[in-house]
């Protein structure tokens, strides 16, 4: 377990001793623009860390290298996010290696392995493998999520605050440290990265209308992120469509080198486009909560708690 403490430019984690320590990082803290890392075996180490973000500071699972992002100006055009890696193994210097963004800000630093670490912020993320000191994927959306073996991600596409009243939010598929796959009727968008939903049958059937925005089942509009089945293979989403809220499951069968995708989904007995937060597990596989944000008429904070199993929901008031 990691503890942090963080004052001005003082950043000091510490873990904590009654656990047991897995890697090798004991203690490790930024002072002005010196990094001070201390070891189990109790050596030392100091290196500049000059224009770090505080924040930023992010040890791997293994706990042999801690990875950090310089303050950078995201509103610049060609933005590339300066990223520094330290490593035990070659413990003198950090490494340092520039990876490009179109993200105006950084507000996510996650590991995902003993290499790779996403960087997102502003709708858009950046998979760098920091061994190689390279951007490994771009993931151009908002609401990333992993899967519990840490092999897919999920997320949201990105149609821009300018984007058309008939537009549909669209799920796309990342897929990590294996052979991208063949896709089965899945449109591939970019390497290992595949769109899964909605079907573009469905888009198709829209687009042959024109588009009409007088057609409410012509869009699809995402109300919440992902939860992932224990499985790794399975994620439910809610959507708003054809005038109601929907519980989305999304089944992703890859069968050796093939991918393919299917959906079920029941409607909520709920008739207004409101806003929801992040939805959870109650009973995991089973029963979801999702918070309102107190948009009209809906009171904020109050639960919606849906039994995908029974295809059941119910309201809970906020006490």
């Amino acid at each position: 377990m990691i503890k942090a403490c963080s004052a001005l430019a003082w950043v000091r984690l510490v873990l904590i001793s009654w656990l047991p320590v897995i890697g090798q990082v004991a203690e490790f803290e930024l002072k002005g623009d010196q990094l001070r890392i201390r070891t189990q075996s109790g050596k030392a180490h100091q290196v500049q860390a000059i224009r770090a973000n505080p924040e930023s500071f992010r040890l791997s699972p293994d706990r042999t290298k801690l990875v950090w992002h310089e303050t950078f100006a995201g509103y610049a055009a060609n933005t590339t996010l300066p990223v520094r890696l330290w490593a035990l193994s070659q413990p003198g210097s950090a490494r340092e290696f520039r990876v490009p963004t179109m993200s105006r800000y950084i507000n996510r630093v996650e590991w995902i392995d003993n290499s790779l670490v996403l960087f997102s912020g502003d709708g858009y993320g950046v998979l760098v493998d920091v061994e190689a000191g390279a951007l490994r994927a771009a993931i151009p959306g908002p609401d990333i999520t992993f899967s519990p073996d840490r092999r897919l991600i999920l997320y949201w596409s990105d149609i821009g605050r300018s984007a058309p009243d008939f537009a549909s939010h669209e799920v796309f598929l990342q897929i990590m440290n294996v052979q991208p796959p063949e896709a089965k009727s899945v449109p591939q968008a970019r390497p290992a990265a595949y769109k899964l939903y909605p079907p573009d049958e469905e888009l198709e059937r829209c687009a042959a209308l024109n588009w009409n925005t007088d057609r409410p089942e012509c869009r699809h509009s995402a109300l919440t992120p992902f939860a992932w089945f224990s499985d790794s293979r399975r994620a439910v989403f809610l959507e708003w469509h054809d005038g109601s809220v929907w519980a989305v499951i999304l089944t992703i069968d890859l069968d050796g080198s093939a991918l393919s995708v299917h959906h079920e989904k029941f409607r909520l007995p709920v008739a207004e486009q409101i806003s929801f937060e992040r939805i959870s597990w109650l009973k995991q596989d089973e029963e979801l909560e999702a918070k309102t944000k107190g948009m009209p008429p809906i009171t904020e904070g109050r639960r919606i708690i849906v039994n995908l199993k029974r295809q059941t929901v119910t309201f809970d008031e906020p006490k």
